[in-house]
């Protein structure tokens, strides 16, 4: 890793790790209210929770496209193909958040 790459890493970690954090514990604090819930459930809630609005945005975009017309957000055409690479990572990381937040009782 050469320096400008790692600038880049140092841009691109400080805002995902606040967005991360925050979600989080917004996240594991409702979920900590249902204490009734299963480890299953809660992952189950939470991901459908975290990945509901870019599923939402992707299926206006592919529906758009697919009745005839251009995307709905034509000149950024670059991240339809980033949201669904962000929606796995988003997926995941609060998958893995959750289960450890069930462990632990910890963020």
């Amino acid at each position: 890793m050469n320096s400008i790459q790692f600038h880049e890493l140092m841009v691109y970690l400080t805002p995902f790790t606040l967005f991360f954090i925050i979600a989080d514990c917004v996240l594991n604090g409702q979920l900590r209210c249902h204490d009734e819930l299963s480890t299953i459930s809660a992952l189950a809630k939470g991901t459908v929770l975290t990945g509901l609005g870019i599923v939402l945005l992707l299926a206006c975009q592919y529906i758009l496209l697919f009745t005839g017309n251009t995307l709905a957000i034509a000149p950024q055409v670059l991240l339809t193909v980033v949201a669904i690479q962000f929606m796995v990572l988003l997926l995941v990381t609060r998958a893995i958040s959750i289960y450890f937040f069930r462990l632990t009782g910890a963020v």
